[in-house]
């Protein structure tokens, strides 16, 4: 680590690979000697020296691999990151994410006595969807998929309202679905 902080990528590559020989899996409080703890990312690590060289296959593989071991929010972020900038060099034109409802059902009119209203379903996109909106409010998502499930309940006073959903790609493509609701109590 010292090594990164310093620029010296090589060293530290060299490192993390001695490294991933005694212990290959990322982990928070990795016993290193006697009671000594400390989190443990070497694959997060290798991931970020590949960003920083522009070795964008390599550091998404990387961090792939510490997300499936360990998920964290640094690890997303470069993750993120490698795919965008992946997608720019590339050229690749935004696609747009498809939004399907799976709960209450995938209609544009519905008419509920449920309190709260669960509104639940998956947006895709070949091209990664980063964020999933449901009215302003963002549903949690560690990292971009392809397919990326969301659920929200809402507590929908009696009446007619309209929910909007968005989805957004990681190459800038947006979708929208807007919801009429109907509380009938």
């Amino acid at each position: 680590l010292s090594c990164m902080a310093g620029e010296c990528y090589d060293e530290a590559l060299s490192d993390l690979e001695i490294a991933l020989d005694q212990n290959f899996n990322d982990e928070r409080m990795a016993r290193t000697y006697g009671m000594h703890l400390m989190d443990y990312f070497p694959h997060r690590e290798r991931g970020l020296i590949h960003y920083l060289t522009g070795e964008d296959e390599e550091a998404e593989r990387e961090l792939e691999i510490s997300m499936a071991q360990y998920p964290s929010d640094k690890a997303a972020f470069y993750l993120n990151r490698v795919r965008t900038r992946q997608m720019r060099q590339g050229h690749v034109a935004p696609s747009i994410p498809r939004i399907v409802i799976r709960r209450p059902s995938d209609e544009d009119e519905i008419w509920t006595a449920d309190a709260p209203l669960i509104i639940s379903g998956v947006a895709t996109d070949e091209q990664y969807v980063s964020e999933v909106l449901i009215g302003n409010a963002s549903v949690f998502s560690h990292t971009s998929a392809q397919e990326l499930t969301f659920e929200k309940a809402l507590d929908l006073p009696q009446g007619d309202h309209k929910i909007r959903i968005t989805a957004r790609s990681l190459a800038g493509g947006v979708a929208t679905r807007e919801l009429l609701i109907h509380a009938d109590r």
